[in-house]
């Protein structure tokens, strides 16, 4: 929607990392805006499972694409962790804000197999959507921070005090910058730096 010139946090994460590494970073970048985990992002039970949702099945081809293209160029490849920062669409409708916790931890679970790395680190970020309505929002955020606790290599980060563009529901510059330096920070066990 908004085109090559723009950024995530993707910039000043893979910053943040490859500072405190001698190791080369690669990221694999997969974004798509305004989706849904209960049905878009939905990873179903198996690679091969025709209920998989689109969102997650390019998702896929991406990274398998991405890890097929370092491996060709003869890097030898160790997938470290996944950030993401997605459920202001779930908060919108309760039924599926209601389910998001459930849906999360299957999501995580579901990468991990897909990576065959059990353990894998994942950072998310809590949303921070009014515009979306406060009722779903907190439960979408209670459900994020529900999944983080129950397991060790999951971060929930705050996000409600990073500065939002015009819409009120994404993130302006300073704040994607800062996004991107706390998903480092998380998997890296840093404290968050301040916006």
């Amino acid at each position: 929607e908004y085109g090559d010139a723009y950024f995530g946090p993707e910039v000043l994460f893979g910053r943040s990392v490859g500072d405190v590494t001698e190791r080369p970073v690669a990221l694999i970048k997969h974004s798509v805006g305004g989706t849904d985990l209960a049905r878009f992002w939905n990873p179903g039970l198996t690679a091969a499972d025709p209920a998989m949702g689109q969102g997650y099945s390019v998702w896929l081809d991406t990274v398998l694409a991405g890890l097929a293209a370092l491996e060709d160029q003869g890097e030898v490849v160790r997938i470290a962790g996944m950030i993401w920062m997605q459920g202001e669409s779930d908060a919108i409708v309760l039924d599926d804000a209601y389910a998001y916790e459930e849906n999360m931890a299957h999501l995580i679970a579901r990468v991990r197999d897909d990576a065959g790395v059990p353990e894998l680190p994942f950072a998310m970020g809590l949303i921070d959507c009014v515009p979306c309505g406060l009722e779903g929002r907190e439960i979408v955020r209670t459900a994020q921070q529900a999944v983080a606790d129950a397991d060790p290599a999951v971060y929930a980060l705050e996000t409600a005090d990073l500065q939002l563009w015009t819409d009120a529901v994404h993130y302006n510059g300073p704040g994607m910058r800062t996004l991107g330096r706390r998903f480092a920070q998380a998997l890296l066990g840093q404290p968050l730096s301040e916006p």
